[in-house]
């Protein structure tokens, strides 16, 4: 546990998050990398690691936030572009944006009506937004395209489902 000088809070809770990932390159040639981090608290920045999985938690989350940059700024080249907004979509599913991910996907299916990964990818979305029957009517349009992993979780749905009702 290590505290934040700026807020004097442990350095592990959610108040300080990941901002970059320098790379620095030595004298001899070895490269390594410096940890930029901000106090969300006070706004500071600071280099240095927090815990062990803090810091894998915040670089998942910088690495979701960099995709999710990426893929704004290929649409905004291209409107159109499918996979961009995949990207997209899976980042804002990352980041627990629900909604904005299920708007992408949609968005996306329009443009690539036959990519299974999306119904699949539209199916998670509305499972984790609470949206049960929307998920399956997704799992079950991507299962028809020949999506293995929509059948894996209808079936391990209704495999659940019975046992419940045992």
């Amino acid at each position: 546990m290590a505290i934040c000088k700026y807020c004097g809070e442990d350095t592990d809770n959610m108040n300080h998050q990941l901002i970059s990932i320098m790379p620095l390159i030595s004298d001899s040639g070895e490269m390594t990398y410096e940890e930029i981090w901000e106090c969300i608290v006070t706004k500071e920045k600071y280099k240095g690691k927090l815990s062990k999985q803090a810091s894998e938690e915040s670089k998942k989350s910088y690495k979701t936030r960099l995709t999710l940059y990426i893929a704004i700024l290929r649409l905004i080249l291209n409107k159109e572009d499918p996979e961009a907004l995949k990207d997209k979509g899976i980042s804002y599913l990352e980041l627990g944006n629900f909604k904005l991910a299920i708007a992408d996907f949609k968005q996306a299916k329009n443009f690539n009506p036959n990519d299974d990964e999306l119904d699949l990818l539209l199916g998670k979305a509305y499972e984790q937004d609470g949206k049960s029957d929307l998920a399956d009517e997704a799992f079950l349009t991507a299962v028809r395209k020949g999506n293995k992993e929509a059948k894996n979780i209808l079936e391990n749905k209704e495999r659940l489902k019975s046992q419940s009702e045992q």
